[in-house]
C-alpha cells in the first residue's frame, strides 16, 4: 500500500506555528499586535525606496521587517511553508538560482557583488516570504489596504509635484518631465502602482471595501502611471484590469465593466487628450497613434540591450559571467532590461530555471485557490498579481528591490490564507459580507 499522501493532500494541511498562544510581551500588548503593527509599518513603507541608506540598500521598510522578524522568532510563530505544498518549488527555485549566481561570481565575476545580489534576493523573497506570507485573511486584507493607500499618496504626490509645483529634473520628477516618485525610477514607479490594481480589485469584490474605492481609487493608479510615461506601467495597468475581469467577474460584470471602460477611454482620447500631461502624450499616445513601436520611448536602446543578451547567453549554458558583470562585458555599459535574459547571462542556464521554478510556486498556489481552496476571487488576484510579475521582467533588470517583491507576495497571500481555511469552511462567495476572515 502506497503511504505517501497525494500532492493535492498539502494544500489542506493547515501550518502549524510553534505555539497557538503567543504570549504577551508588555501590558496591554501581546506578539501578535505587536506583530500587526510592525507589518502595517513595513508594508505602507515599501514602495517609498528613497527612504534607504547610502552605504548599501537597505530601507526604512526593511527596518520594520527585520523587527518584525524578531518578534515572530521570540513569539516563535515563524511559518515553516508559507506556501503549504509549493513551498517546495519556491525554496528549490530559489537555492539553485543563489547557489548558480554566487558560483558563477566567484569563478568568473567579482565575489563580493555576488554575496550581495544573492543576500539580497534571499531577503527579498525567502524571508520576506516567510514575514508575509501564512496569515490569516484578515490581517491579508489590512496588509492590502495600507499598500493601496500608500500608492494613493505616491500618485497624489505625482499630481501635486507635476501639476502644482511644475518641477523637473528633481528627486520626484526626471530632466524630460517623467514622474519618478519615491521609486526612483519610472517604469518601477509605474509597475509599483499598476500591481495596486490586483489588490483593490480583490479587496472590493469581496466587500471588504466599499465601491467608492474602486470607483475613485482606480482613476487615480491610472493617472499615477500616466504622470510617468511609462509603456510598461499602461501595458501592465490593462493586463491587470482585463485579466481580473475576465477570470474572477461574471458576464454580467465583463459588460458592466468593459461598457464603462470603454467610455473612458473615448472620452480620453476625444476631449481629454490636451489635458494628459506632455510626457505621455510624447511617449505613448503618440506610438499608440501611429503604431509605430520605435517610438516609445527607449525601446530602440533597449533592443540593443536584448539582442546582445541573446548573442551572449550560448556562452552561459552552465555558469554565467557573475553578479552585475553584463554591462562590463558588453560594448553599450548597461544592464539589459529583460530579467530573464539578465540571469540567463549572470547566473547560467541553471540559474534561470532555478528563478523560474520559484514563480511556478505561486501560480499552483493561485490554481490549487480555485478548487481546494474554492476561493476564485483569492486565487484569482494571486495569478493576476503573478502573471503582472512575469511580465514585468521582460522590462526591467535585477528585481530585488522591495517595492517590487512586497505586492507580489500581498498578491499571493489571499490564496494562501483561502487554503489554510478551506477544510473548515466552504466556497468564498463574491461580496457575501463586510469582512472575512
Amino acid at each position: 500500500m502506497n503511504q505517501n499522501p497525494p500532492f493535492d493532500d498539502g494544500w489542506a494541511r493547515p501550518l502549524r506555528p510553534l505555539a497557538t498562544t503567543p504570549p504577551p510581551l508588555a501590558r496591554g500588548w501581546s506578539v501578535d499586535g505587536i506583530r500587526l503593527a510592525l507589518g502595517c509599518a513595513f508594508v505602507f513603507l515599501a514602495p517609498f525606496n528613497l527612504l534607504r541608506l547610502d552605504a548599501f540598500y537597505f530601507t526604512l521598510s526593511d527596518a520594520f521587517a527585520a523587527v518584525l522578524l524578531f518578534v515572530m522568532l521570540l513569539g516563535r510563530g515563524f511559518e515553516v511553508a508559507p506556501l503549504k505544498a509549493a513551498t517546495v518549488f519556491w525554496n528549490s527555485g530559489i537555492a539553485l538560482f543563489s547557489v548558480m549566481m554566487l558560483t558563477s561570481s566567484l569563478l568568473f565575476g567579482d565575489p563580493e557583488r555576488g554575496f550581495i545580489v544573492v543576500g539580497q534576493y534571499l531577503f527579498a523573497y525567502w524571508l520576506l516570504g516567510h514575514i508575509l506570507l501564512g496569515r490569516p485573511s484578515g490581517e491579508v486584507a489590512t496588509f492590502a489596504k495600507i499598500y493601496v493607500v500608500a500608492m494613493w499618496i505616491i500618485c497624489v504626490q505625482g499630481i501635486y509635484v507635476i501639476h502644482v509645483l511644475q518641477t523637473t529634473g528633481t528627486t520626484f520628477v526626471s530632466g524630460n518631465g517623467r514622474f519618478l516618485g519615491f521609486v526612483e525610477r519610472e517604469n518601477e514607479c509605474a509597475a509599483v502602482i499598476a500591481m495596486a490594481v490586483p489588490l483593490l480589485f480583490w479587496l472590493t469584490e469581496t466587500g471588504r471595501v466599499g465601491r467608492l474605492w474602486l470607483v475613485l481609487g482606480l482613476p487615480l493608479l491610472a493617472y499615477g502611471i500616466v504622470l510617468t510615461g511609462s509603456n510598461t506601467g499602461l501595458i501592465m495597468l490593462s493586463y491587470s484590469i482585463g485579466a481580473f475581469v475576465l477570470i474572477g467577474c461574471s458576464m454580467k460584470q465583463m459588460v458592466m465593466i468593459g461598457a464603462i471602460l470603454a467610455g473612458i477611454v473615448n472620452v480620453v482620447l476625444t476631449w481629454g487628450r490636451d489635458f494628459l500631461p506632455d510626457v505621455f502624450q510624447r511617449r505613448v499616445l503618440g506610438a499608440l497613434e501611429t503604431g509605430d513601436i520605435d517610438s516609445a520611448g527607449t525601446f530602440v536602446g533597449r533592443m540593443q540591450l536584448v539582442h546582445a543578451a541573446v548573442n551572449m547567453a550560448e556562452r552561459s549554458m552552465i555558469f554565467g559571467a557573475g553578479a552585475d558583470q553584463f554591462r562590463t562585458l558588453g560594448t553599450l555599459n548597461a544592464p539589459v532590461h529583460n530579467t530573464y535574459l539578465l540571469i540567463w547571462n549572470e547566473a547560467g542556464f541553471p540559474g534561470l530555471i532555478g528563478f523560474c521554478l520559484m514563480l511556478l510556486a505561486p501560480i499552483l498556489v493561485g490554481i490549487s485557490a480555485f478548487g481546494k481552496g474554492g476561493d476564485r476571487l483569492a486565487g484569482t488576484c494571486t495569478l493576476v498579481m503573478t502573471g503582472s510579475f512575469i511580465l514585468m521582467l521582460n522590462t526591467l533588470p535585477h528585481v530585488y528591490g522591495r517595492f517590487m517583491v512586497v505586492p507580489l507576495l500581498l498578491g499571493i497571500a489571499p490564496s494562501i490564507a483561502a487554503l489554510r481555511r478551506a477544510p473548515a469552511k466552504g466556497p468564498v462567495r463574491p461580496r457575501a459580507g463586510r469582512r472575512r476572515g
